[in-house]
């Protein structure tokens, strides 16, 4: 999990599940005062044999020394849970967790986020609006951005788009 911070995700999963269906989870943060809050779920819930925790910027290139050689091009699963908007360099990101996914599509690249394309439905909307939705786009942007979130473009959509399999479920927009 790139950007896990605090381990939070974890709740959401059974512990019984975690221990069934998982040999190992890496949670990978450049915070260490947020991997300290995830040490301690992570002890609290019993996971300290499954979970290893990592400080180190996932986008160098350093990052495959934090991670066992033996997993290189062969994690099941990488996931981005509303991390990836927070990195700045967002190719270096997903060119390393393609690096540790299992070639083929054996390996699964998950992705929660904020993004901002343009949309299912905008080509239907009248020559009158489309200037009005990149006033929106525009506005979107720069308010996320104070926070230091750089909603996902077209170019790192596009990235994605060509190396995966991309399976879309846009369930809040």
């Amino acid at each position: 999990d790139v950007g896990g911070g605090t381990a939070r995700n974890l709740e959401f999963i059974p512990v019984e599940t975690i221990k069934k269906y998982f040999s190992q989870i890496f949670i990978v943060d450049v915070s260490a005062s947020l991997l300290q809050v995830a040490h301690r779920r992570v002890k609290k819930m019993g996971l300290s044999n499954y979970v290893t925790l990592i400080e180190h910027d996932f986008t160098k290139k350093t990052i495959f020394d934090q991670i066992p050689k033996h997993l290189h091009g062969q994690v099941d699963l990488v996931t981005f849970s509303y991390s990836l908007s927070m990195i700045p360099d967002k190719v270096s990101a997903v060119n390393t967790a393609m690096k540790l996914l299992k070639p083929n599509g054996h390996g699964v690249l998950g992705i929660g986020d904020f993004f901002l394309s343009g949309g299912i439905h905008e080509d239907q909307l009248s020559p009158f609006l489309l200037p009005l939705r990149k006033v929106e786009r525009f506005f979107q942007r720069s308010w996320f951005k104070q926070d230091g979130v750089h909603l996902l473009d077209s170019q790192i959509m596009e990235k994605i788009e060509k190396s995966t399999e991309v399976v879309w479920d846009e369930r809040f927009r």
